[in-house]
């Protein structure tokens, strides 16, 4: 199978200096990124929706799990400052029943000289499938910020069926410790068999 990984490359990010990337789903609202490497040089999958100068992540890697990651370009928080915010997801076939997320101790970061800043809230290794699940099945997730006067956040959630199962599989080509597959072959195949006093190579197509 080939899955291409890849990283957002962008300023207001805090994966940065990522080796390679590709785009592995887009479509509706969300879109899913894959990396070969992100700051820490660790393989990273990504799946992002944006709006009006407000971005939503959905992060993971091997290394350090899945984190969920909120940017305004708007928001000055203290460093250190501890945040609180909500995520629920709404599954219009389940009324009643929405799977919610919750943290008081959301941390941040900002980067200099780009404006605004990020939160983010852990999630933790055995409620990684539930939340996937609640996630592709839900039709609005509300993000809500109860300590602070920041208005809640709808997302939209039109294609984030298809960006939850590009982001599975690129976690499980991660976790099989497979590298990144290019667009492109550095090596193109020939038509004919080598001469034979050349030496010949195989080179394995994920």
């Amino acid at each position: 199978m080939k899955y291409l990984m890849l990283a957002l490359l962008a300023t207001i990010s805090t994966t940065a200096n990522a080796a390679q990337s590709y785009t592995l789903y887009k479509g509706g609202y969300w879109q899913t990124l894959g990396a070969s490497s992100n700051d820490q040089g660790h393989p990273m999958c990504t799946m992002v929706t944006k709006g009006d100068q407000k971005l939503f992540y959905v992060k993971w890697t091997q290394e350090n799990g899945m984190i969920i990651q909120l940017y305004k370009s708007s928001w000055k928080i203290t460093p250190g400052a501890k945040v609180s915010f909500n995520l629920e997801l709404f599954d219009n076939e389940r009324p009643g029943d929405s799977a919610t997320l919750k943290t008081d101790n959301g941390w941040m970061t900002s980067l200099k000289g780009v404006p605004g800043a990020s939160i983010f809230m852990g999630i933790e290794n055995e409620v990684m499938g539930d939340f996937i699940k609640a996630f592709s099945d839900a039709d609005k997730i509300v993000i809500s910020f109860p300590n602070g006067d920041e208005p809640s956040w709808n997302a939209k959630m039109d294609g984030s069926r298809k960006a939850a199962n590009e982001f599975k599989r690129c976690m499980y080509i991660i976790q099989q410790g497979k590298s990144a597959t290019q667009p492109t072959q550095t090596q193109p195949t020939q038509p004919v068999k080598p001469k034979p006093t050349q030496p010949a190579f195989d080179k394995e197509m994920l």
